[in-house]
């Protein structure tokens, strides 16, 4: 992650987000018409509509339209599924820059606050949390980049009303925050595996999985053997391929599913639920 920020001056607020790929949805198809539909000004509909592109939700066209993506119209079918739908957010925002993610939920995420999350004392305070970053990432000079850190964490990571407070995974305690892991749903974890599998591995070992960047562990603060169970559950489902002659001990995908098949059962289980 090299970049000095992402972009965005204002938090990242679900419901809004929610709202506008709903307009797009309905028709809203230039920033000015959604700006006015929503009481934006330039900025704000600037730094949403730069989220909505983030997250895999809208695309544009030849003519600069918004087009909703297949991400997007599913993510809308999952709107009142908070079960699923945060967890996927989540996910696309802690990818990694490199992969389309947010800079500072990415940072937040995997590289200074999974640790914590495994610690006999699972709190820490804004200072350390600051200077993991500094050490993590001594090479970003933005003038604004404490204030963005803080925003994804206050208003991201802990807002119970328009973030990911909902999850519990950041709790903020008088000052003190507390780092717990979450489980999410396994076909949250096997999307995840598909819509992030590196491109030059046909093949990943068990063993890396606990602590790989922007893999389902790293992200929710997953240990290794809740991590293994869902793996297992996959591999019944034979959504995953489990090698484990010769001492491969590795998982595959499966050649006839990719993340958008996994993505409509995720919607599956919910229009049926």
């Amino acid at each position: 992650m090299n970049s000095g920020h992402s972009g965005q001056g204002f938090k990242f607020d679900i419901p809004l987000i929610l709202k506008l790929l709903s307009d797009i949805n309905c028709g809203y198809k230039i920033k000015a018409e959604l700006a006015r539909e929503n009481g934006l000004g330039d900025q704000k509909i600037d730094s949403y509509v730069e989220y909505l592109g983030k997250v895999d939700l809208i695309t544009r066209n030849e003519q600069n339209e918004y087009l909703v993506t297949y991400f997007g119209s599913n993510i809308l079918k999952l709107k009142n599924n908070y079960n699923f739908l945060e967890p996927l957010l989540l996910y696309k925002l802690a990818r990694g820059e490199e992969n389309g993610g947010h800079l500072y939920f990415s940072a937040l995420i995997n590289f200074i606050l999974y640790d914590i999350a495994f610690k006999i004392n699972n709190k820490t305070t804004i200072a350390d949390i600051e200077k993991g970053f500094e050490i993590q990432f001594p090479n970003i000079n933005y003038s604004k980049k404490f204030a963005l850190l803080k925003q994804a964490l206050n208003q991201g990571l802990c807002d119970n009303t328009t973030g990911f407070g909902k999850m519990g995974m950041v709790v903020n305690k008088d000052g003190l925050y507390e780092i717990s892991g979450y489980i999410p749903h396994k076909l949250v974890t096997a999307y995840i595996f598909y819509d992030n599998w590196p491109k030059s591995r046909a093949a990943l070992k068990l063993a890396e999985l606990p602590t790989k960047d922007y893999f389902p562990a790293k992200i929710f603060f997953m240990g290794q053997d809740l991590l293994y169970e869902q793996i297992h559950y996959l591999v019944d489902d034979r959504i995953l391929y489990l090698e484990q002659e010769a001492g491969l001990n590795q998982i595959s995908l499966s050649p006839e599913l990719d993340a958008d098949k996994i993505l409509d059962r995720i919607v599956e289980i919910c229009i049926s639920n």
